[in-house]
């Protein structure tokens, strides 16, 4: 089966970032705390290594943190549909939840105001 889309290294994960991945592991102290659940990380964990904004965000690939992959993965579920459900131009933009580093897109207020939505 042909594999659609982008390659691995297109989308931002390809061989340099496999490297700064296994870097970031060798490198973490056990315990250290994830950025989205604040739980404890392990090596022997399953870990992504996240980046930070999110690429889907006009992030870059010089900031990346290593995160839970269940916790990562949910971010980004949660990122796509909102981009999805908004369209581009509309005011949508990106912020904070909380200190957990979840993410929501909100309609910009002075925006909704203008066009009385």
């Amino acid at each position: 089966m042909a594999r659609r889309g982008l390659t691995t290294t297109q989308r931002g994960y390809g061989w340099e970032h496999q490297q700064a991945r296994a870097d970031a592991l060798k490198h973490m102290p056990d315990g250290q705390p994830c950025p989205f659940c604040h739980q404890p990380m392990s090596k022997t964990m399953r870990l992504d290594y996240d980046h930070y904004p999110p690429l889907a965000l006009g992030g870059t690939t010089l900031q990346r943190r290593l995160s839970h992959r269940s916790c990562n993965r949910r971010a980004g579920q949660a990122i796509a549909q909102h981009l999805r459900r908004g369209e581009p131009g509309t005011g949508w933009r990106h912020k904070p939840l909380s200190s957990r580093g979840d993410y929501q897109l909100r309609r910009s207020a002075v925006e909704a105001k203008a066009t009385g939505t």
